[in-house]
């Protein structure tokens, strides 16, 4: 059990270790490439390696873009909601009328599964990729 736990620990260090020495936006990618690029990610390798099967591997990549997509609706709705409150206070008050603010309730809750299904849709692609990731090429190089 100490050789997954080790090879985690190691590619973790690995990822920390690349992501302090990125200093430009190229450096970044290159990060983002080597850790989850779809040829060849090393993420995806170390799954298959530690007995993920090609479904378990693409439903990770699925919960994976669930998670980002709600983490970033459950900020983005009511941060855009305030925000907009307070711009077109800011123009109605420039204007001379009333700050009369209403929010679409059901256009939000639509969004919500809308933008969840537009995320796992757009990720098919390198859940796919990540399937087919062969752990021995990517792995073969660290």
């Amino acid at each position: 059990m100490s050789d997954p736990v080790q090879a985690l620990e190691s590619l973790r260090e690995q990822f920390e270790q690349d992501l302090a020495n990125a200093r430009t936006e190229s450096d970044l990618r290159a990060v983002r490439d080597r850790f989850l690029s779809r040829k060849g990610g090393l993420v995806s390798a170390l799954l298959k390696t530690l007995g993920f099967r090609r479904r378990q591997v693409r439903a990770t990549v699925a919960w994976s873009a669930t998670t980002l997509a709600v983490v970033g609706l459950l900020v983005g709705i009511p941060a855009g909601v305030w925000l907009g409150r307070l711009a077109w206070r800011a123009v109605a008050d420039g204007l001379g009328v009333p700050a009369v603010v209403t929010v679409p309730a059901l256009a939000l809750l639509l969004t919500i599964p809308a933008a969840v299904l537009l995320v796992n849709v757009v990720g098919l692609v390198p859940a796919r990729a990540a399937a087919r990731t062969r752990p021995a090429v990517a792995l073969r190089t660290e």
